[in-house]
């Protein structure tokens, strides 16, 4: 989630809430997946701002152990 606004982040590739930077799949006007100009590949952009991971509760409960 973004740490400065508490929006959710969508659609993360790879994410660093220590360095405080995250790189997303870049999305068009119409809410899609932005392609390149050759529209072979997926845009992705790196985005430098204060982040905050959660884990959903599922994945904790994953990671307890009896």
């Amino acid at each position: 989630m973004d740490a400065v606004s508490g929006e959710p982040i969508t659609n993360v590739i790879e994410a660093d809430d220590t360095e405080g930077w995250y790189v997303a799949y870049k999305l068009g006007p119409d809410g899609k997946f932005a392609l390149s100009a050759d529209r072979d590949s997926v845009v992705s952009e790196r985005v430098e701002r204060p982040i905050k991971i959660i884990a959903p509760e599922w994945a904790v409960s994953l990671t307890a152990f009896p």
